[in-house]
C-alpha cells in the first residue's frame, strides 16, 4: 500500500469518528426510548398486567432531555378521580393507581438508550 492510499484511508477514518462524535455531542447520537411496566396488586398476589406483561416501549426520542419530559408528562397525566386514588412518586418515576376495589396498578416508567433493551 502506499503512502497516499494510507493516508485517504487514515483521513476517511478519522473523518467518520469526528463525525460520530460530534453528532453524539449535539444530540444527534443514540435514540432515547420511554419504557413503561404496569403492575397489578389485587392485595393478596401481584402480577404483571397480561396485555401489557413486562416492560415495553411506549415511544423513541432523540435525546435524553426529551424522553425525561415525555416520562415527566406521563406521570403528571395521572389524576384521582372518584373511585380511584392517584399516588405519584417522581423519584422511583411511577404512579401508583388505588381502585375503589382497593386492587392497585402500579405504572413505572425508565428512559433507556435504544442499544438497551428494557425488557
Amino acid at each position: 500500500m502506499t503512502s497516499a492510499a494510507r493516508t485517504i484511508i487514515a483521513t476517511i477514518v478519522l473523518s467518520a469518528g469526528t463525525g460520530f462524535v460530534a453528532g453524539y455531542l449535539l444530540g444527534r447520537g443514540p435514540s432515547w426510548v420511554l419504557w413503561e411496566n404496569i403492575i397489578q396488586d389485587a392485595g393478596f398476589r401481584t402480577e404483571a398486567v397480561p396485555q401489557t406483561a413486562g416492560m415495553r416501549p411506549m415511544r423513541a426520542y432523540n435525546n435524553k432531555p426529551d424522553c425525561d419530559r415525555a416520562l415527566a408528562d406521563a406521570l403528571a397525566a395521572f389524576k384521582s378521580s372518584p373511585g380511584r386514588v392517584v399516588t405519584r412518586d417522581p423519584q422511583s418515576q411511577e404512579a401508583l393507581v388505588t381502585m375503589e376495589n382497593r386492587s392497585t396498578l402500579t405504572y413505572r416508567y425508565v428512559c433507556l438508550p435504544d442499544t438497551v433493551d428494557g425488557k
